[in-house]
Parts: structure tokens; sequence; C-alpha cells
């Protein structure tokens, strides 16, 4: 009697967790195992959790993969404009050595013609990842440990595709956009529009703050700090697929943040006052242009010599543009225009400081003091 409760004690639990894995590889809402069964295709807003499944089993040849500087950046657009078979899996608020994870499973994956990356301010160093690391490793089976919680074992349970169970995006065109948010969109305009609600968005609180303060200041020469881990960082998670995939053609988009952003003394708590930032990017981005220069397949873009970033008006916040500026970098990829290159980057800051000196905050603080109510 004791054996045979033994075996069946043994057995329920196996039993149990054998039907929770099979019903759960049947469910695989991201995609990691199959591409749905029996449902729409439909994905998950939760492009870290979703890019591995869009890479395995849809025939993509071309990656736009930025933070949000890119996320708006049509697919479409960019299969029209440059040929190839486009998706973004732009990685909002991801450092580089996250969006490396996803772009190296994808370069081993498949061959990739084509990869379009945004080249954010890089003055910090950031491995961080891990938390959703495993599912770019060579283990298919440790993916699954991802749908072990309530949530995704209910779903599983009920082959539920509604409510909290629905992936909300019918279309990989949408995978990445937030061009449809009308939270975004109301705030694009001009500056007053920015603080109309703007309690839930950490940015435009610290903005805020400075503005009451009036915490502004031009650009003033300082001693940059040393840069070799920045470059150390950049040769592991960017030079390293240039070398290593010569047939696949990269390239960088510098996004132009606005003006008003190199005006602001410190953003909160940020580590690094405006010149610091400023001139420690300058450091970081001339030497890795020249890096660049060495690999025929790359090619660097960048727009702060426009009067694009003048305009308050094309932006939602201190740094995140409209989507015509999205169109604007496809089509300098299209025709080879702004180029940044060991010959022109010297002229090009110049250029881009001059117009951030010269930028009048005053009737913007104004403006924004009234929307605040502080004038």
């Amino acid at each position: 009697m004791d054996k045979k409760f033994c075996i069946i004690s043994l057995a329920i639990p196996l039993f149990v967790g054998l039907f929770l894995v099979l019903i759960l590889y049947f469910y695989d809402p991201f995609l990691l195992y199959h591409k749905p069964y029996f449902r729409e295709e439909t994905y998950s807003d939760d492009i870290r959790m979703q890019a591995k499944g869009i890479i395995k089993h849809y025939n993509f040849d071309s990656y736009i993969l930025g933070t949000s500087m890119l996320a708006n950046t049509s697919a479409k657009e960019a299969k029209e404009k440059l040929g190839g078979e486009w998706v973004n899996l732009s990685l909002a608020g991801s450092s580089l050595a996250e969006r490396a994870l996803v772009l190296n499973y994808a370069l081993r994956k498949k061959p990739i013609k084509s990869v379009i990356l945004s080249l954010d301010a890089i003055v910090g160093i950031s491995e961080s990842g891990s938390y959703f690391a495993f599912l770019y490793d060579n283990n298919e089976l440790n993916d699954l440990k991802i749908y072990f919680n309530g949530k995704f074992i209910k779903c599983a349970l009920s082959l539920s595709n509604s409510g909290g169970c629905k992936m909300t995006i019918k279309d990989t065109e949408e995978l990445a956009s937030f061009r449809n948010d009308e939270q975004v969109n109301k705030r694009l305009g001009g500056i007053q529009n920015w603080f109309v609600d703007y309690k839930n968005v950490a940015q435009l609180l610290d903005l805020a703050d400075v503005i009451r303060v009036n915490d502004f200041a031009k650009l003033q020469k300082v001693n940059v700090r040393d840069i070799s881990n920045d470059k150390k960082y950049l040769d592991k998670f960017l030079l390293t697929f240039v070398r290593d995939y010569p047939q696949t053609n990269f390239y960088f988009i510098v996004p132009p943040y606005s003006r008003l952003n190199y005006n602001v003394y410190r953003l909160g708590k940020k580590p690094m006052t405006n010149s610091e930032y400023f001139y420690t990017w300058v450091a970081v981005l001339t030497w890795l242009i020249g890096e660049l220069e060495a690999y025929p397949n790359t090619k660097i873009y960048g727009f702060d010599t426009l009067d694009y970033a003048d305009n308050i008006a094309n932006y939602s916040d201190l740094v995140h543009y409209n989507i015509d500026m999205n169109s604007m970098q496809l089509d300098a990829i299209r025709d080879n225009t702004h180029r940044l290159t060991s010959e022109n980057i010297e002229e090009y800051l110049k250029i881009m400081k001059q117009k951030i000196q010269e930028y009048d905050v005053e009737p913007l603080v104004k403006i924004a003091k009234e929307a605040l109510g502080e004038e």
C-alpha cells in the first residue's frame, strides 16, 4: 500500500507538470516555438519577449533595431525606399547591450541584408538585459520558463486570447510603434502641450522642476572624462557585429534631440551636466566615426545641423520627434545624404554646438510656466 501510495504521489505532480509544459508549449503566446495554432496571429507589445518569435518564424531579412527614437520608423516605408523585407523590433528605453542580445540572435539565425540601429547619446555604460537574456541564448528548452506564472498558466488552460490574455497587436508593422498613441500625439505642436497631462511622464516631471527654477545653462567647455570604457562597450556590443558580418549593411542613425534638451543644466538625477553630457558624447561619437570608416558595410547619419531641432513643435518631449523625422532618416539612407565622416564631423559638431548656444530658451520657459500655472 505504501509503495503504491508513493508511486501515485510521485506520478501526480509529474503528470501535472508534463501537462502544464505541453499546454504552455501549445499556447506559446510569444511564438517562441511555433506560430499560433487555431487562433489568429497576434503579437505582444513587449518586444523584448516577442522579438525572438518574430525573428525565428517570419521571413524578414532586414531589421530596424533602435530605441524609442526609431520605434516609429515604418518597416513598410523602409521596404519601399530601401528594398528588402523589413521589420521594426526597436526596444524602447534599451541599452546597446540589450539590443545586442536581439541582434546577435538574428544574425546567428539567418542571413541578414541590412540593419538600422540608433546611436543614442552613449555616455554611460549599461550591460543590463539579464532578465530576458535567456530567451536569446542557445538553449531552446529554458525559454519555456517565461510562461511559468499564474497569468500564462491561466490563459493557457482556458486557451483564451481575450481580456488580459489577449496579444493586442495584429500587424508586425505596429510591433514597436507608438505613432498612434494619443497622449504622445497631443504633446506635439508646442511646449504648452507637454504640460496638459504630464504627471505620469517622468522626464516631463523633471523638466517641470527645471522650468520652475530656470535651471538652464549654455554649454561650457569641460574636461571630458576618460572614455576608454565607452570604447570597450561599443566594441563589444556594436563593432563586433560589423566585423563578424561583413555581408550585412549596418546603418547607424544619430537621433536629433531638441535644442532645448542640450540647454537643460541637469535633468532630474542625471549624473552629468549638459556640458559634461555634450562633450563626452562628442568625444565618443568622433572616435566611433573614425572606427567605422574601416568597415565598408557601415554608414552613419546625423541630422543635428538641420533647423528641425530648433522647432519645439516637432517634439513630444525633450528628445522624441515626430514621425516625419523617421521618414527623413530613411530618405537619407536611400539618397546617401546626411552622412557623418571623419572629414565632416568637426564642421558638423561646430554647427550643432552653435545652434545649441544660440537657442533662446526664454520664450519657451515663459510659455511652459504659463501652462504649469506658474505665471
